[in-house]
């Protein structure tokens, strides 16, 4: 069973990948519903392809075993993101680039995509690949 969940996760990063690339490493989420609480949101990310249509990987994202998906009984088609205080929508595609990204090296990172900088210095963290953009 735990072999199944690890090749599932690999065949999504892979998958993952070539969507993003193809995407040009941009991230559109959308918020579907936050709690009463505001202590948890249903987040959808899509990428548009080179088609220009829009894509769910919601289904890719959660088959990297960080967040899950909502359940058929919650009329939601969301990923299930906790916490508040901060934009969630970024710590979704965070979490995500770092888990897609996180095996490569900094030449690798700067390599795919054009490094923001901090104090001059480029920050060359998985976790920055990916840009998120709220719809």
């Amino acid at each position: 069973m735990e072999k199944t969940k690890e090749i599932e996760k690999e065949e999504a990063i892979k998958e993952l990948r070539a969507v993003f690339k193809q995407s040009n490493h941009i991230v559109y989420t959308n918020i579907e519903h936050v709690s009463k609480s505001g202590m948890m949101r249903y987040i959808s990310a899509f990428v548009i392809g080179k088609d220009r249509q829009p894509y769910h990987i919601n289904h890719l994202i959660a088959k990297l075993g960080h967040f899950k998906r909502a359940t058929l009984k919650s009329h939601y088609e969301g990923l299930k993101v906790y916490g508040c205080g901060m934009d969630m929508g970024f710590e979704l595609v965070y979490t995500t680039s770092s888990i897609v990204f996180g095996s490569l090296t900094k030449k690798q990172i700067v390599s795919i995509t054009k490094p923001r900088t901090r104090n001059g210095i480029p920050e060359a963290s998985a976790g920055y690949v990916l840009r998120q953009k709220w719809i």
